[in-house]
């Protein structure tokens, strides 16, 4: 997991830290930043697009990390209620999404915030889109963490070339940050 060293200058596309996967998400590092809590994403940053099977070495990574932090929850924007399946298998509660009330609404992200009562600060959003999980949570006050995508995308971020897109701005991004 790479820190970022964002500044109050830096783009709200930008997230705290970067990690190439779930399972290398540090959160014993999250836990030293004051975070207490930790809202996950589901398609493609914990199960592939769609799907309900956690990988096995990613909920053994999870129970191992879980000592860490005091609770965690599923942020999903996913509208079908197989979500049950995975927040079983995690023991973590889904923070439910609406028409008016998915992310990167901020909306949505009170719900998170309530959901824990707590302070932004001491959550974390981790997800796999710089704009429903990252520029949300950044506008929110949470910390965020932003991860390579797994697996697959749906037809519709396929369609607008969400990943390609994502690259540019977090490419640009980089280098202002790496001449700071």
């Amino acid at each position: 997991m790479r820190e970022l060293k964002r500044q109050q200058s830096t783009s709200s596309f930008v997230p705290d830290f970067m990690a190439t996967s779930l399972v290398d998400v540090d959160f014993k590092v999250l836990k030293d930043r004051g975070v207490r809590y930790v809202a996950i994403d589901a398609d493609s940053t914990l199960v592939r697009y769609r799907s309900t099977k956690i990988a096995p070495k990613v909920k053994t990574y999870l129970d191992k990390q879980k000592q860490f932090i005091d609770d965690w929850c599923i942020a999903s924007n996913r509208v079908t209620n197989n979500l049950d399946i995975i927040s079983k298998a995690l023991n973590a509660p889904v923070v439910p999404t609406g028409i008016l009330a998915r992310k990167p609404r901020q909306r949505y992200f009170r719900r998170i915030t309530n959901h824990f009562q707590a302070d932004p600060g001491q959550i974390a959003m981790i997800g796999d889109k710089l704009l429903a999980d990252v520029w949300g949570g950044n506008r929110a006050g949470m910390v965020t963490v932003w991860v390579e995508h797994l697996g697959d995308d749906g037809l519709h971020d396929r369609m607008i070339r969400v990943r390609d897109w994502e690259q540019r701005i977090i490419k640009r991004r980089l280098s202002q940050i790496d001449e700071q």
